[in-house]
């Protein structure tokens, strides 16, 4: 599939070098990838670990060197029939060196069948976050949520629409790949045929692409597992990249290359061996680690609801009421140029406009000037940003609500709880006029260990399983007794009620009402 060699190599704090072909390097420099290196892969973690800093650009090149490495060693046990290859793969394994990989697979035929699927993966992984937008999942909380669509759904559109750039890469078997992954295929076929209609394809091309993938589906279909599953790529990459630059890298710490190299093809899946087991478990334990501590930090929790905040209030303003639409049959064209600097920018603007000066005090006196309600509360979030003035847990975090409340349908019970606590909190403080800033939120993410995904086309259970060397899966809480531990961990949902500094004794004191202990309280 590759006429050369990869001479390209960039030096990565994560992975060391990174090499890639003069094809792949096409694909890097296109717009469409460049982008990513204006947005953040944490915002909100960057106002709690202010290293955190880096991109989804060099979280993507690290997606594409781990799962390249990850399907060749997949793929090990399918070479110890071929003479000389299996040995071939394992050196090339070991020393990470695609030169002579690729000089290699010239002289077996079975290690071009086997480059084809690596090369497939790779690009899968360089162009997985490609559909993200400003701030990262918080567009997709604030915008995309409307629409009925997530960050997966626009970047398998955007690889359609990188055809020049991928030359001898078929966007259809890129797509193919991620079309496989979490929560697979049969999930989320309806809604992949919806966004090709909308993204002007004809019914003709949707049902030959449908029919392409069922039918190539039981074969390929643990190649998608690479890129999302209980231990995919991504997530490898992200738990190491993240707690590297927050500071907090021994939260994080596993071996990486133990892992990919103990992942087999199994079926119609990857599964890791057993002797793998606990580097199994120490990756369970840095995820762990990285949600408690790192992504659902109180303070960085914060900070991306504010920023959700931001983005919420423009797509409703009258003067960006379309900044931060688009238009499925052009992607390139409306939503490439959104970015967190696009939207810093636009703000900026606006601040200047008004001669704001970053102040509350004269952001109010201009309220009127300024005319347009969501803007005027969109500008109130930024600048309290600016200002680091964040929103405050005002009742204490917990792992478990009360057995008499549920959050679940959490779109139709958090608000209502929301504004609950809101009037309430009016009513307590006696005020003659309404502040323009009493703001509730009840922030609750959930929290599993690991990701469970059911093996495909088995009757196995979604319960964590290794691969021993006679070719049988055992359970991993069988081999690993702290697995078992960690593995019995109940589902767990943080909830948190936010508000800002002003208003925190009298929220707390209504969310207490509201909510009514006994519950178990967790510094974070």
């Amino acid at each position: 599939m590759l006429s050369s060699l990869p001479r390209n190599v960039v030096r990565d704090p994560i992975h060391g070098y990174i090499w890639f072909s003069e094809e792949e390097r096409k694909i890097i420099d296109s717009p469409h990838v460049q982008r990513l290196r204006m947005i953040k892969q944490t915002p909100g973690v960057s106002f709690v670990y202010p290293g955190a800093q880096h991109s989804r650009f060099s979280h993507s090149l690290g997606v594409m060197h781990v799962a390249g490495l990850y399907a060749l060693s997949a793929l090990l046990n399918e070479y110890e029939s071929h003479n000389g290859v299996y040995e071939i793969v394992k050196r090339v394994l070991a020393v990470r060196n695609w030169d002579e990989f690729l000089d290699l697979r010239q002289k077996f035929e079975v290690l071009r069948d086997i480059f084809d699927d690596v090369q497939k993966v790779r690009i899968a992984g360089l162009l997985h976050d490609l559909g993200h937008g400003p701030f990262s999942h918080n567009y997709e909380m604030a915008v995309l949520s409307d629409e009925r669509l997530t960050h997966e759904d626009l970047t398998k559109k955007l690889i359609f629409e990188m055809k020049e750039y991928l030359e001898n890469f078929s966007p259809n078997e890129i797509v193919k790949v991620l079309c496989y992954s979490f929560p697979g295929w049969e999930r989320i076929r309806d809604v992949f045929m919806e966004i090709l209609r909308k993204g002007g394809l004809k019914e003709s091309k949707i049902t030959e692409i449908i029919n392409e993938y069922n039918r190539d589906f039981p074969r390929k279909c643990f190649l998608g597992a690479i890129i999302g599953g209980p231990w995919d790529a991504d997530t490898i990459d992200f738990i190491a990249r993240d707690g590297y630059f927050a500071g907090v890298k021994e939260y994080s710490m596993f071996d990486i290359k133990r892992l990919i190299l103990s992942m087999r093809k199994y079926r119609y899946d990857i599964i890791p061996h057993e002797r793998a087991c606990y580097t199994i478990v120490a990756f369970i334990e840095a995820r762990i680690h990285m949600f408690e501590a790192v992504y659902y930090h109180r303070t960085a929790r914060a900070a991306d609801r504010m920023l959700e905040c931001i983005l919420y209030y423009l797509k409703r303003s009258d003067t960006y009421k379309d900044i931060l639409n688009f238009d499925l049959r052009d992607l390139t064209a409306t939503y490439l140029p959104l970015t967190d600097h696009f939207i810093d920018a636009l703000l900026e603007q606006e601040v200047r406009k008004y001669n704001i000066k970053y102040s509350i005090e004269r952001l109010r006196e201009k309220r009127a000037k300024i005319g347009d309600e969501n803007l005027y509360k969109a500008l109130l979030f930024f600048i309290r940003l600016r200002n680091r003035d964040l929103l405050k847990v005002a009742w204490p975090l917990t792992y478990e609500l009360p057995a008499e409340i549920s959050l679940s349908p959490k779109e139709m019970v958090i608000p209502t709880l929301e504004e609950k606590i809101r009037q309430k909190t009016l009513k307590k403080l006696k005020l003659k006029h309404e502040p323009d800033d009493i703001l509730i939120i009840i922030d609750s993410p959930e929290f599993v260990p690991i990701k469970r995904v059911p093996y495909r086309y088995t009757e196995m259970s979604p319960e964590l399983k290794l691969l021993t060397n006679s070719g049988e899966l055992i359970p991993l809480k069988k081999v690993s007794p702290i697995a078992e531990r960690i593995m019995e961990m109940s589902y767990r949902q943080f909830v948190r009620v936010y508000t800002f500094k002003e208003y925190r004794k009298p929220v707390y004191e209504v969310a207490e009402e509201i909510f009514k202990p006994p519950r178990r309280e967790v510094s974070v």
